[in-house]
């Protein structure tokens, strides 16, 4: 059985013109990393929402780790989301409250012994490279850190399942390459993680399993999947506008097949130039470069979390034995070693020739 299952599920605001969400069905497994993408108002937060119980479904079935969410009573609903996390795209964090204590609250809230909030929280800040601002304000912390401290508190009791509603929707691209390390990390301990967003670059580089929603409708499911959110728009004239730009893509894709066919050996940097050309093309040439080894505009960024994986704290390149034996070499050739004194030339070895021995017994006679 699925730890997440939404059968038929809708969710009808009221006033709302249309649904936010219109028969659902989604069935997440514990351990899945799930991206929920698709436009402002597809339903992504919505579903969230409904997940985390803050929300109650209009039709339809949601059972979460065997928890029935149209049956749970309001009073159960504190215990239920104990085994859920969420993460905010702007923090939540308690102002008066110091890093240490933001992360130890979530831990008070549900009876915690105060013995073991005194052992978890450095951990868990730890965890997400944070050690040493245990006592900083929010407002001394820059917006990755903060943002650091959100998700410290909501595994801070190692949920079954983080929700997380854009949460780098606030960050620059360097700073939120910190805050997938931590998730993509809490993810292999076993945590399911669903993570709503827009952000293509991560989408299309992490390649985990990707959702769409729009309109309140799941239109695709996909493993390994990315996101182009140029496929669905509700201005028409954008929507026009990103049709005419995929028929010229699969004009210019026919038109590689044709000229591969004609001159195989010629193809490959016929496509990649073509790439090149296509503005468009960039996120896909940033996946393909990441997972060819090649650098793109964040291909160290988005390198194997087993090679950059620093829990939070940045990515710090690797050198590898074969990169620094090359470095000592050219540092080597860079220092021009000393002259060598000169060879004396080696005598030629002497030769015993039918010649020599003729030369020899007239010189006797003589």
């Amino acid at each position: 059985m699925a730890l997440i299952d939404l059968e038929n599920v809708s969710k009808v605001y009221d006033h709302a013109s249309k649904p936010a969400l219109d028969e659902v069905n989604l069935h997440i497994n514990r351990g899945d990393f799930v991206f929920l993408v698709g436009a402002s108002g597809a339903g992504k937060s919505t579903l969230l929402s409904l997940l985390l119980r803050e929300e109650e479904a209009s039709a339809g079935q949601i059972r979460v780790a065997g928890n029935d969410l149209q049956r749970i009573s309001h009073r159960h609903v504190p215990h239920y989301r104990r085994g859920i996390g969420f993460v905010f795209q702007d923090y939540k964090l308690l102002e008066n409250m110091t890093v240490w204590e933001n992360v130890a609250f979530a831990l008070e809230v549900i009876g915690t012994k105060r013995s073991t909030i005194k052992s978890i929280v450095p951990q868990v800040l730890e965890a997400v490279g944070l050690t040493g601002k245990e006592n900083r304000m929010p407002h001394e912390l820059s917006g990755g850190e903060a943002q650091r401290v959100a998700i410290a508190r909501a595994y801070a009791n190692h949920p079954a399942i983080i929700l997380a509603d854009e949460p780098t929707g606030n960050l620059d691209p360097t700073t939120s390459v910190g805050i997938m390390e931590v998730l993509e990390a809490i993810n292999r301990t076993g945590t399911t993680i669903v993570m709503a967003t827009h952000n293509e670059e991560i989408v299309n580089s992490m390649r985990k399993r990707v959702v769409e929603l729009h309109g309140g409708r799941i239109v695709r499911d996909e493993e390994n999947g990315m996101y182009d959110s140029a496929l669905y728009f509700p201005d028409t004239e954008t929507e026009q506008k990103s049709r005419l730009e995929q028929t010229m893509r699969a004009v210019r894709e026919i038109n590689t097949v044709v000229t591969s066919s004609m001159d195989a050996v010629q193809s490959a940097p016929a496509q990649e130039l073509l790439a090149d050309d296509d503005p468009d093309e960039g996120v896909a040439r940033l996946a393909r470069s990441v997972h060819a080894g090649r650098t793109g505009r964040y291909g160290e960024a988005f390198a194997p979390a087993e090679e950059t994986l620093t829990w939070g704290t940045g990515i710090i390149p690797a050198v590898s034995e074969e990169a620094e034996e090359t470095e000592e070499a050219a540092q080597k050739v860079a220092v021009p070693a000393p002259p060598k004194p000169p060879i004396p030339p080696t005598p030629p070895a002497a030769e015993s020739t039918d010649t020599d021995t003729t030369d020899a017994h007239t010189k006797e006679g003589e």
